[in-house]
């Protein structure tokens, strides 16, 4: 393998998360300071905004626990819960939102 293959090896990956980091980035960052002006990062605020809503109204989520963040119709689900059937339950509430197209369900459970 050539230096310039394993420096391309190296970098593409890198490039990669730069630009998911970048993006993401505007769903969070670009909407709070209010430069954002594009659909999709409000539709993602939006979502964000849904989902989270939806958590607060079941209590026996612990839902102020639980993190959401919406990009591209994928919500992801950070944080803890006390038992896996409320994880299950809170990923399966998220993905019940209209909108979202898929639930990346990161949520630990501490019992």
């Amino acid at each position: 393998m050539s230096s310039v293959s394993a420096v391309k090896n190296v970098l593409m990956p890198v490039a990669a998360l730069l630009l998911v980091g970048a993006l993401s980035g505007c769903a969070t960052f670009g909407e709070a300071v209010g430069k954002c002006d594009s659909a999709a990062c409000s539709a993602d605020a939006r979502l964000t905004s849904d989902v989270q809503m939806r958590l607060e109204q079941n209590p026996e989520f612990g839902a102020d626990t639980v993190h959401v963040q919406a990009i591209d119709k994928v919500v992801y689900l950070n944080g803890t819960l006390s038992n896996g059937e409320q994880r299950a339950d809170a990923e399966l509430s998220a993905l019940k939102t209209p909108g979202v197209t898929q639930v990346v369900n990161d949520i630990a459970v501490t019992k």
